[in-house]
């Protein structure tokens, strides 16, 4: 009996992990923008901005900083998970296969932005690279398991 997980459903990760790199971007902007005037001109610059106020709690200071680094690290794994789902589609990889890695990895992108966005001590901050590890690798064993399927056949 097919179920929704054997449709092929994965490459609709692709939209939602770029979308879960931005989430942690809109929270960065919205916690500086009670501290500062948002700079849209020059917005790399804003992190500095709120870092360089007197009168902002440090404890605020550092969550703008860890947003935006968490945006920062999605930005970097996208192009990673995206190439792993299309390449295994590409394939023939089952699609249930891919459906459950990609749930993998969006959930750890979920865990992992909450993490790197909240974190206060010393071991939340390896949680956050365990939860990174699993990311990294459910797009690596993508890769891999494609890169096996397609040598097997020839």
């Amino acid at each position: 009996m097919a179920s929704i997980l054997d449709a092929p459903l994965s490459l609709y990760s692709i939209p939602v992990a770029w979308l879960l790199a931005y989430i942690p971007q809109v929270i960065k902007v919205t916690t500086a923008s009670k501290f500062t005037t948002y700079d849209n001109l020059d917005p790399r610059t804003n992190v500095s901005k709120i870092s360089a106020k007197d009168k902002v709690d440090d404890r605020l200071k550092a969550k703008v900083a860890r947003a935006d680094a968490a945006h920062q690290n999605g930005l970097e794994s996208f192009p990673v998970w995206s190439i792993a789902v299309l390449v295994a589609n590409y394939a023939g990889l089952a699609s249930r296969s891919i459906n459950n890695t990609a749930l993998v990895y969006l959930g750890s992108r979920v865990v992992y932005n909450y993490i790197y966005i909240n974190q206060s001590k010393q071991w939340h901050g390896s949680s956050r690279t365990l939860v990174w590890n699993v990311g990294v690798g459910a797009a690596l064993s993508l890769l891999i398991r494609s890169a096996n399927l397609v040598s097997s056949r020839t």
